[in-house]
């Protein structure tokens, strides 16, 4: 079977081209991925079809011969391609463009089309429960060899990479670490590429994450190599339904008012030992590429049943 994975804009999280090696790897699905945009992040590409520009050659053979189409938040990512209202589609929805710029719009035209709604993360199902969550795929063995190269720091380092300031509350983070100064580290991972933030995020012995929807990309990555993760959510809705979901939550809650005390605990190894283990035993249980793969090809066989 042949899945076509498109994406309007660029890579969100790296999902796309995980979800390619993720499927390639541990299924017997033939994935292809496109994207449009490129970014700082620099993740790995499949095929790069640059605005403006014809569809790379072949591209429509692709399309074409796909049993599945996997559209990544935008319809626009589809809409160049003749006839495809007519294949089974995939919707999958991600942060901003569902949650708030286009969640009408998103939500009428899934119906309307037929296809088959996806989320990235679990806080978007509050939006529309009858929505799967496909957990975002991580690399569980790739990760862990990157840790491999981690040496303690003279006082715990805390790493946080932020792509939206505001977002991840990068600012009151920063304020609040300068309460542990002379015994903390902070290492802030800004505007470098992914292998690089990774190497960085290996040496640390902490790291905060965001208060926005609880976990994200960056947490997972830090969960699968050890690392103990703060986190935390706007909407007290999103920690309900992770404790509800999970039985636990996967990482430090904190708040804003929080946040000084939830560091501080961080100080003691203990503390970051035993955050450590629910963080990997959490990614091992849901984020595993292969289990995340499995679940994408039944969602698939579900899409194409319901045609």
């Amino acid at each position: 079977m042949r899945v076509l994975i498109l994406s309007a804009w660029e890579d969100t999280g790296g999902v796309g081209i995980s979800l390619k090696r993720a499927l390639e790897k541990h299924t017997d699905w033939d994935a292809r991925f496109v994207h449009r945009h490129r970014n700082y992040i620099g993740y790995e590409t499949d095929i790069y079809w640059e605005p403006g520009e014809p569809k790379p050659s072949g591209l429509d053979d692709l399309f074409r011969d796909a049993d599945i189409v996997h559209v990544m938040e935008r319809w626009s990512a589809v809409e160049p391609f003749d006839g495809w209202r007519d294949k089974p589609l995939v919707m999958h929805h991600h942060g901003t463009e569902f949650r708030s710029d286009k969640t009408e719009h998103l939500l009428g035209t899934v119906s309307e089309y037929g296809a088959t709604g996806i989320v990235s993360t679990i806080d978007l199902t509050l939006i529309d429960s009858t929505l799967e969550w496909l957990p975002n795929p991580c690399d569980i063995k790739y990760l862990k060899s990157l840790r491999k190269s981690y040496t303690p720091n003279r006082y715990p380092r805390v790493a946080h990479s932020p792509t939206n300031r505001s977002l991840k509350a990068t600012d009151v983070f920063l304020r609040v670490a300068k309460t542990y100064q002379h015994e903390m580290g902070v290492d802030l991972i800004e505007w470098t590429g992914w292998e690089s933030c990774l190497a960085r995020k290996a040496q640390a012995e902490i790291f905060f994450d965001q208060l926005h929807i609880g976990y994200a990309l960056s947490g997972i990555e830090a969960m699968a190599m050890n690392i103990p993760v703060i986190g935390g959510a706007y909407d007290g809705r999103i920690i309900d339904l992770m404790r509800s979901e999970f039985g636990y939550l996967p990482f430090a809650l904190a708040t804003t008012d929080t946040l000084v005390d939830v560091l501080g605990e961080m100080l003691d190894p203990d503390v970051r030992k035993d955050w450590g283990m629910v963080g990997r035993i959490h990614v091992q249980k849901y984020h595993d590429e292969a289990k995340v793969a499995k679940q994408l090809v039944g969602i698939y066989q579900r899409a194409l049943d319901e045609r």
